[in-house]
């Protein structure tokens, strides 16, 4: 418990402010902050594609804790290579704040903190003490936690006194961003849940003499971003200032989504338990619900960097990855809806709500894109 503790908390501070920090790499007007993005992304999703394969591997040849020691030693490296060479390719970025908070905002904030602290720990006594410390009652709260912490971060950015009438319509703007993104992040996350499940059981995986392990599937998506996402990359570059909106590009990955959740209806629809679906299917799933990630996810990312305002660029960055946390909450509460014998009803409800979601987008395009006060 403690250890999950320190990495959430790591977690915590490096994944906002780093997103944030590769925003600042570029001007407010660079053409090619998606193309960074892409670039940052595939990066992340390099290690996730490495490290199953290493620690699995050491794992099994060794033992747990000489596996767990591999991540903690490539953490101690990527600290070192980044106190070393980052102070003169970073040129100074992420050294100091760029609008540092006043004595009495870091007083104020600091309460609120000290506040989120005592309720956080209360909770967790109170669960423990009528024994529903489990992941079901976790997944349960999630929603509405995620809800009510985006809520107030919301506010509190709104509100704030400091921040101009352009920069709140623009966080306005963001809003239905993150809606859509936990509605895109409660489609994705299903390949670890409901997909996991079914490759397992519904999957021929004994092919031409060869057994394919289930969990292989899980690599489809780390390794399709790697290939896919230096591409698109080029292809952001090559268009400059004549490529697509930022609504667009998300409402383009929300159509692949729906296009993956499609493959896997069609797949499922009249199997049984006697049936088993052709892998190849579930590559074809998870491909299409990839490249749809990919031109969602570091799109937002980019977004998240230009709409927010410059004093509270971390806390726009936390509330994009509260979309995610929000998706996978979802993601728990309709696990009760899935039927192991029959998936296709599941995926299609999925597909049509991505579907819905896309068109919703594109037709409020023209809004967003003023309320952007040009951002693009």
């Amino acid at each position: 418990m403690v250890s999950l503790a320190l990495i959430v908390l790591g977690t915590g501070l490096l994944k906002p402010n780093v997103s944030v920090m590769v925003g600042q790499l570029y001007s407010a007007d660079d053409p090619r902050r998606a193309s960074g993005f892409s670039i940052f992304y595939m990066s992340i999703n390099l290690g996730s594609f490495i490290a199953p394969l290493v620690v699995g591997l050491v794992s099994e040849l060794f033992e747990y804790h000489i596996a767990f020691m591999i991540p903690a030693a490539m953490m101690v490296l990527a600290l070192t290579i980044y106190t070393v060479l980052g102070r003169g390719a970073l040129r100074g970025i992420g050294r100091k704040p760029v609008q540092p908070l006043g004595a009495g905002e870091r007083r104020r904030m600091a309460f609120i903190a000290l506040i989120a602290v005592v309720i956080l720990a209360a909770t967790v006594t109170i669960l423990a003490l009528n024994n529903l410390m489990d992941l079901a009652v976790v997944g349960d709260i999630m929603p509405e936690t995620c809800t009510v912490v985006a809520a107030v971060i919301f506010f509190f950015i709104i509100r704030d006194r400091n921040v101009s009438g352009t920069e709140r319509s623009r966080v306005l703007a963001f809003i239905p961003l993150f809606l859509a993104g936990a509605m895109f992040w409660a489609i994705a996350e299903q390949q670890s849940t409901t997909i996991a499940l079914i490759a397992d059981t519904h999957v021929q995986n004994h092919v031409a003499g060869f057994e394919i392990p289930p969990s292989w599937y899980a690599s489809v998506n780390p390794l399709v971003i790697i290939i896919g996402s230096p591409i698109l990359a080029l292809i952001w570059t090559r268009a400059g200032n004549r490529q697509a909106s930022l609504v667009a590009k998300m409402a383009v990955g929300l159509f692949l989504a729906f296009a993956g959740f499609v493959v896997f209806a069609v797949a499922f629809w009249q199997t049984t338990s006697a049936t088993l679906v052709n892998p190849l299917w579930i590559v074809a799933g998870l491909t299409l619900m990839t490249v749809g990630e990919i031109f969602l996810s570091p799109t937002a990312l980019a977004a998240t960097t230009q709409l927010a305002p410059q004093r509270h660029i971390s806390k726009m960055m936390s509330l994009w990855l509260i979309s995610n946390a929000l998706g996978q909450g979802v993601v728990a509460l309709t696990a009760d809806f899935f039927n192991e014998a029959a998936p296709a009803g599941f995926f299609l409800a999925f597909a049509l709500v991505a579907l819905i979601i896309g068109i919703l987008l594109l037709l409020l395009q023209g809004k967003l894109l003023s309320m952007m006060k040009g951002v693009r």
